[in-house]
């Protein structure tokens, strides 16, 4: 590569960073601005959305007795399923019962993986992935058609670092451009 290409493809990169830090710091204040607190979860949602590229997602928040996750906002674009936070619709699967999607032999409910050690469960494929039972993200996403493929399930904490729910994201779109 000559220099002046190398200078090009570093201020392109630097633009894309510039843009990546101001959204960052968009999006911090209008969280710190927020007081309704199912916007706020809309908005993380939409944005947690966005950046991965997710056909669809969802916020589940624990019960307070932990037997429970309820579904406090969930998206789908493929099916245009858009239900809780401040839409007022209720979700497909209002909650997600804990003791239904126990450990089972040899695999562990990615879910409650999750929920019990905070670390973030991620596959390209859960047809093919052994380490865990996906059978709570297949309740809570599969209607109307639509199939759970790609995967991130992270813990969401409070400020006392204590897990208080999970989100959910689901097969990043193609974003080649369309021929």
């Amino acid at each position: 590569k000559t220099r002046i290409l190398e200078v090009n493809d570093l201020a392109t990169t630097m633009g894309v960073m510039k843009s990546s830090i101001q959204q960052f710091l968009n999006i911090s204040r209008a969280l710190s601005e927020e007081k309704n607190f199912d916007h706020l979860l809309e908005m993380i949602l939409d944005e947690a959305q966005s950046v991965a590229g997710a056909q669809a997602g969802a916020i589940c928040l624990r019960s307070r007795d932990d037997r429970r996750l309820k579904v406090a906002i969930l998206h789908n674009a493929v099916t245009g399923v858009r239900s809780g936070g401040v839409s007022g619709k209720a979700a497909p699967l209002a909650s997600l019962d804990l003791e239904r999607y126990a450990d089972r032999p040899g695999r562990r409910s990615a879910i409650r993986h999750t929920l019990q050690t905070g670390e973030v469960v991620q596959t390209t494929d859960i047809s093919a992935d052994n380490r865990f039972d996906f059978q709570g993200t297949r309740d809570l996403f599969e209607h109307q058609g639509f199939q759970c493929r790609t995967i991130l399930i992270a813990p969401l904490t409070n400020q006392k670092e204590e897990i208080i729910g999970i989100l959910h994201l689901l097969n990043p779109r193609n974003h080649a451009p369309a021929a």
